[in-house]
């Protein structure tokens, strides 16, 4: 194998290979740990928790220039960068205090704090490496960044554009940074991804970023730490108890397959949309998660999108209230949610927490204080068992199962006159086999679109209602062409139209509710004596139409009776 020398740098490219590959795995591999102790961290890698799915291991490509291990107690930041054949290859970033720069092309550079560093590259350098070239295209050079002496790093931002470009270039200018250690334990602040949700042109993206490293920090907030990083596959962190904040942190990290290894402050923190449109997540393990504040936007959308995971084993502990809107919206292979509350505090929205999901059975959380409903299970088609859940809270069920086409039956609601809207409650349940009730429905004044395109309904309730709106009682039974009677429905004198209220009911024999403006009935199976019914419990009105063509009674009812109260009948 040749010289002593040439055998510890063999063993030496090993021993970090074998550590990059536990680290991908998600487990942390601290500066020091012996080449025996890695037998202990290959121990350690779990295998999905209970459900999850196994993610497929990032492996480091072998052309890449190996990164130093950060060291305890040294400050310090490499990052291996690529280099094309362009003549826009710049670099920039900015750091707090003093500090140098080793560019890797053979240039070093002190900065004074907070002055911008900015170089450019030549890709025909010979101090530049060729290994990746026929493989990847691109050359690479290592960056070392380190603090002047008797300095501290406490800001390292690394999003930065150079001057020659302006920050007034196209936002989605990228870096060439594919893999960065960190170790700053005097690090305040740090900044990697494009710094809010929408981006900047301020900055720039690290959209060829696999792999990040990190050790000591002193900073309390990740938020936005790897927004944009797209193709970011490992993740390290030593230390994330002190952190309060993990807002959008891994947001658009659409490669991202395994969650890394977090420790969540017991203390509370906040990690809204962290993993928003993480479209390739498939493995996590059980997460346990304080919300001690920000009770509003603590969970906020925290895997919302993520199109491939399909088992997630949440705990959440909470001594305030708190909101699970958009918890996992849009997560179209979500089948398993393992959702455990504790705490004295309590979910007081569900807006979109499940919507487009792929669970049979919706989750036994307690929602005695959760108000809003809009959305929840929207869109869930396969599942099959609502849970029986508390609705004395809530002002609004609106869309909450719309779409639900497995769903046959559903629990009774025990709402209370707080609630004031159903509007597309079971919009397009086409599988519902029994209507829903309510324990009191007398504070409801929006119903349109209900129950329209259920499909499967043939009887509905004597629903008492409050007091519709102008619009309110628009498409409630549209599309409901099994329905075969429509009781004495309370919708009060207020609402000013019936659109599609009745459209396409083609089974239905009896109407008994009397309606003030212009419907349709056209095309069912009406008697004679059903028409006539329907006619005699008419109010008497000016101008408004009722369309009876094409049911059966036509040959032998009596329009005269509605006639008599002011109706046109057509058919």
């Amino acid at each position: 194998m040749g010289t002593t020398a040439d055998k510890l740098l063999y063993l030496q490219d090993t021993k970090s290979a074998i550590k990059d590959a536990i680290v991908a795995k998600g487990v942390t591999v601290p500066t020091g740990t012996t080449f025996r102790d890695y037998a202990t961290k290959i121990g350690e890698i779990t295998t999905g928790g209970g459900g999850s799915e196994i993610a497929d291991a990032w492996v480091r490509p072998t052309e890449w220039l190996d990164i130093p291990d950060s060291i305890d107690g040294v400050q310090k930041v490499s990052i291996l960068n690529a280099v094309f054949d362009t003549d826009s290859e710049f670099v920039a970033f900015i750091c707090q205090g003093a500090y140098a720069v080793d560019w890797g092309d053979g240039v070093v550079e002190d900065f004074a704090a907070n002055v911008k560093a900015e170089h450019k590259y030549d890709y025909s350098d010979i101090d530049l490496n060729s290994d990746t070239v026929a493989n990847f295209g691109y050359k690479q050079c290592i960056i070392t960044i380190t603090p002047q002496s008797g300095q501290n790093l406490t800001t390292i931002i690394l999003n930065q554009y150079h001057s020659t470009i302006g920050i007034s270039a196209s936002y989605d200018l990228t870096s060439g940074f594919l893999d960065i250690r960190i170790n700053g334990l005097s690090c305040t602040t740090l900044s990697i991804g494009t710094a809010s949700s929408g981006g900047s042109t301020n900055y720039v993206k690290h959209s060829m970023l696999e792999q990040c490293l990190i050790g000591e920090l002193g900073t309390t907030s990740l938020s936005y730490l790897f927004y944009d990083c797209y193709v970011l596959q490992s993740v390290s962190i030593k230390d994330t108890s002190n952190i309060t904040s993990f807002n959008s942190m891994h947001q658009n990290n659409y490669a991202l397959q395994k969650m890394p290894t977090y420790t969540f402050r017991s203390a509370g923190v906040t990690c809204q949309t962290m993993f928003y449109n993480c479209y390739s997540l498939r493995e996590t393990y059980p997460i346990n998660i304080s919300v001690t504040f920000d009770g509003t936007n603590a969970i906020f959308g925290m895997f919302n999108a993520c199109k491939s995971l399909k088992y997630i084993d949440l705990m959440i502990n909470a001594t305030i209230d708190y909101s699970i809107n958009n918890l996992f919206l849009g997560n179209l292979s979500l089948a398993t949610i393992v959702l455990t509350q504790s705490g004295i505090g309590k979910i007081t929205r569900i807006s979109s927490a499940f919507t487009s999901t792929r669970i049979k059975e919706s989750p036994a959380i307690d929602t005695s204080s959760c108000t809003n409903f809009t959305n929840a299970f929207q869109n869930c088609d396969r599942l099959t068992d609502l849970y029986e859940y508390n609705y004395t809270s809530a002002t609004t069920l609106a869309y909450m199962l719309d779409g639900c086409y497995s769903l046959k039956s559903v629990p009774n609601f025990n709402i209370t006159t707080s609630c004031t809207s159903l509007s597309n409650l079971c919009n397009n349940c086409w599988s519902l086999e029994k209507a829903p009730t309510f324990s009191d429905s007398s504070g409801v004044i929006r119903v349109e679109s209900m129950l329209a395109y259920c499909k499967s309904l043939t009887t509905i309730p004597s629903y008492v209602f409050g007091t519709i709106t102008t619009s309110g009682f628009t498409q409630f039974l549209l599309g409901c062409d099994s329905l075969q009677y429509m009781p004495n429905i309370t919708v009060g004198s207020s609402y000013t139209s019936l659109t599609n209220v009745l459209n396409n009911c083609y089974s239905l024999k009896r109407m008994l509710t009397p309606l003030r403006f212009t419907f349709t009935v056209a095309y069912a199976k009406m008697s004679a004596t059903a028409l006539n019914e329907m006619y005699s419990i008419l109010p008497t009105v000016t101008g408004q139409t009722v369309t009876v063509t094409g049911n059966y009674g036509v040959s032998e009812d009596d329009p005269s009776i509605a006639t008599a109260r002011g109706w046109t009948v057509t058919g």
